[in-house]
């Protein structure tokens, strides 16, 4: 009973990292100019190459850092599986959701991009505690 506590706390924890890691540098972007706001987005669409790889990338890097939490947390590989499955359906439900709002290259990056990078969260989790 205790390692499934621990594990669905570290599957929330891991999703808890990517959506605040994405939506906060989503935030803090569109706060300084870098970004269009929401609304702008959501009336033309989000598709300035620099602006949604650069979205890409930070996505990529919280994914990696909820990959890192759901490990750490869980201590097992099943929590960080979990996770990983979570995210790349998750990513792949935005394909559809998202319409034309960005690039298609962009929503299929998301999911595929999803499960490698948790997993190389959950190794370098992995390293940290056996160094």
């Amino acid at each position: 009973m205790k390692q499934i506590i621990r594990g669905t706390a570290a599957v929330i924890a891991g999703i808890v990292t990517i959506v605040v890691l994405s939506n906060g540098t989503d935030y803090v972007l569109e706060a300084i100019g870098v970004y269009p706001s929401w609304t702008h987005q959501q009336t033309y669409g989000f598709h300035t190459p620099w602006m949604v790889g650069l979205a890409l990338a930070y996505r990529t890097i919280a994914a990696v850092a909820g990959g890192y939490v759901a490990a750490r947390i869980g201590r097992t590989r099943t929590p960080v599986i979990v996770l990983a499955v979570i995210g790349t359906v998750g990513g792949a439900a935005g394909i559809f959701a998202a319409g034309d709002m960005a690039p298609l290259w962009y929503s299929i990056l998301i999911p595929a991009l999803s499960l490698p990078a948790i997993l190389i969260g959950a190794r370098l989790a992995s390293r940290t505690r056996s160094s």
